[in-house]
């Protein structure tokens, strides 16, 4: 499975998309 990490307000979330997304 492929992880993400998704940054939000800081908060590093794990996904099992390949996405990337840095706000």
């Amino acid at each position: 499975t492929v992880k993400a990490i998704l940054v939000e307000s800081g908060q590093p979330v794990e996904f099992d998309e390949p996405l990337v997304v840095i706000e």
